[in-house]
C-alpha cells in the first residue's frame, strides 16, 4: 500500500514547484495582475503598517514582525506594478539612490516619518499615473514621474525594514512573494480562509 505524504511534505512539494515571477503567482491566485488592484494594496497595507506604528510606539516585539510582513507585500505589489510597467523594483530603487540618501531610520518617531513618506510617494504615483491616462501627449513624462515616486517609495520601505531587521529590498521581496505562495498552497490545500473553497466564481 503507498504512502500518503504528510502535509507538511505536500505543502513543500507544491511551495518547490511554484515559480517566482510575481506576474505568475498572481495569476495563480485566479486574479489578473493589473496596477490599480497592486496599488490598492499597497496603500491597505500602509495603513497596516499606521496602525501597528500607532500600537506599537517603543515596544517592537510583536510589531516588528508584522511590520516585515506588510513590508513584503508592498514590496512585492509595487514589483507587480514595476513589471506592468516595464521595470523591475531593483531598477527603480537603484535609480532613487542616484537622486537621495538612503534614510536612516534608529526610532519610532523616525519609523512613522518613514511611514508617512511613503503615503506621500504613493499619493503622487497615483497623480502622476493618471495624469498619464488624463493627457496622451505627455504620457511617457508623467511615467517617467510616477516611477521616480515609486523607487523613492522602496527606499523608504527599505529603509523601515532595516529597522525591523530586514537588511534589504531583496529580503523584502522575497519575504512578499513567499506570502503569497502561502496563499497559493493554502488555496489549493483547501486550508485557512480555502478550507470550503468550491472553485472561483466566473
Amino acid at each position: 500500500m503507498e504512502q500518503q505524504a504528510s502535509p507538511a511534505v505536500k505543502r513543500r512539494l507544491i511551495m518547490d514547484s511554484l515559480p517566482s515571477n510575481p506576474i505568475e503567482l498572481t495569476r495563480l491566485l485566479n486574479r489578473e495582475p493589473n496596477i490599480d488592484t497592486a496599488t490598492n494594496i499597497v496603500q491597505w497595507e500602509l495603513g497596516d503598517i499606521a496602525e501597528m506604528l500607532l500600537l506599537a510606539d517603543d515596544s517592537w516585539g510583536w510589531a516588528s514582525k508584522e511590520i516585515q510582513l506588510a513590508l513584503g507585500a508592498v514590496v512585492f505589489q509595487t514589483e507587480v506594478i514595476a513589471i506592468l510597467l516595464h521595470d523591475t523594483v531593483f531598477s527603480l530603487i537603484f535609480s532613487s539612490l542616484d537622486k537621495a540618501d538612503f534614510p536612516m531610520i534608529e526610532s519610532h518617531e523616525g519609523a512613522v516619518e518613514a511611514l508617512l513618506k511613503m503615503q506621500s510617494k504613493l499619493g503622487r504615483f497615483i497623480k502622476h499615473k493618471t495624469y498619464s491616462k488624463w493627457h496622451p501627449e505627455k504620457e511617457n513624462e508623467y511615467l517617467v514621474k510616477a516611477l521616480e515616486n515609486l523607487g523613492e517609495l522602496l527606499l523608504y520601505a527599505s529603509s523601515l525594514g532595516k529597522f525591523v531587521g530586514l537588511s534589504n529590498v531583496a529580503q523584502l521581496l522575497q519575504l512578499g512573494t513567499e506570502q503569497v505562495k502561502d496563499r497559493i498552497v493554502d488555496k489549493q490545500l483547501k486550508l485557512g480562509r480555502f478550507e470550503n473553497y468550491r472553485g472561483d466564481v466566473k
